[in-house]
């Protein structure tokens, strides 16, 4: 089995898990809105979470804004330095 890389992702899969199997878990399947929105909800959530095993690279977004944090703001573009020296 592939190592997880964030430890937030088999938590996020057992709470869609839990979203799916709720409306039957806590009584409330006789909603058909109520238990849709759950069931779908909770696939998204399994489903995401899951990327992270198929696709490769999914973290590639997320680490590039951590590093950009880290680092900064971002340098004005040069169409921003004209209109700041106009002003």
């Amino acid at each position: 089995m592939k190592q997880l890389k964030h430890w937030q992702d088999g938590v996020n899969v057992l709470l869609g898990a839990w979203m799916v199997l709720s409306p039957w878990a806590l009584g409330f399947q006789g909603d058909v809105l109520v238990t849709s929105n759950a069931v779908l909800v909770g696939l998204a959530l399994v489903a995401t979470a899951l990327g992270v095993f198929i696709i490769p690279g999914n973290y590639t977004f997320v680490e590039a804004l951590g590093r950009r944090r880290k680092a900064g703001p971002a340098a004005p573009t040069a169409e921003a330095q004209a209109q700041g020296a106009h002003e």
